[in-house]
């Protein structure tokens, strides 16, 4: 058998990541476990900690872009090797956290990708089941038994309503945060399909709405110039703190927070 320069990769990565520590995002993390080890062999006994975070807090632990700031590590085109860096988030978290977590128990996060929102919102919501949409879950290392995660495509209407139905979510969910490819068609089908599924009250964040690159979706939500936003009570829009001020050559995004009449 041939093996491809990725799996050859894949293979050195796993060999060596138990000896030579890597990116902390190549490490399995069981939100689970009650402890977690330290250097020399001490415990640390967080469960009582971060339940006291905010939710910002938790997306800079976890390092996930809706935070107010994080640190990553990325590779620099100019110095041609990796770098730590300290970026900008989009500060969504704190408009997520303004909701009575003891009342929000099914979410469905469209866009898990590496994990880091979902475990951010696993522990902040830590009474809620966590439905994690993705086409894709090779490097998401974050597990919990309150986190399913499912293969599915935003993008396909079908794959959507299979999933509520399977899942027995029609009028049940609490929060929807679509987090996913940001394109247009996506982010609507995916809302058709969704919304009528939230609870009365319920509501659906989408992340990074753009005049430029999301043109639909603004002119619906923020411009609302459409009869589609039916049984809706409230549509809320706020300014993400990545713009050209904060980041170079990006436009200003926007996050819409739907609220289901």
């Amino acid at each position: 058998m041939i093996l491809n320069f990725c799996m050859i990769k894949s293979i050195v990565k796993n060999l060596i990541k138990n000896k030579i520590p890597l990116n902390s995002l190549n490490y399995e993390l069981n939100l689970d476990e009650k402890k977690s080890i330290m250097q020399g062999g001490i415990y640390s006994k967080y469960l009582s900690s971060i339940s006291k975070l905010s939710l910002n807090e938790l997306c800079i632990l976890f390092r996930t872009d809706k935070a107010s700031m994080y640190e990553n590590i990325v590779y620099d085109n100019e110095k041609k090797k990796y770098v730590k860096s300290l970026i900008v988030g989009h500060n969504y978290g704190r408009y997520y956290e303004k909701y009575n977590k003891k009342n929000i128990k099914n979410i469905v996060e469209i866009g898990s990708f590496l994990g880091c929102g979902t475990g951010a919102f696993k522990c902040f919501f830590n009474k809620s089941k966590i439905f994690a949409l993705d086409i894709n879950f090779d490097g998401n290392l974050i597990n919990s038994k309150k986190i399913k995660k499912i293969h599915l495509d935003q993008s396909d209407k079908d794959q959507l309503k299979k999933f509520i139905k399977k899942n027995k979510l029609y009028k049940n969910i609490d929060l929807i945060s679509d987090d996913g490819s940001h394109i247009d068609e996506h982010i609507l089908i995916s809302f058709k399909a969704l919304f009528p599924s939230l609870k009365k009250g319920g509501k659906y964040f989408i992340e990074d709405v753009t005049k430029e690159l999301t043109p639909k979706t603004y002119e619906i939500f923020i411009k609302n110039k459409t009869k589609m936003l039916q049984r809706i009570k409230s549509i809320k829009i706020f300014k993400s703190n990545i713009s050209a001020k904060t980041q170079s050559k990006s436009k200003q995004r926007y996050l819409i927070i739907i609220e289901k009449s």
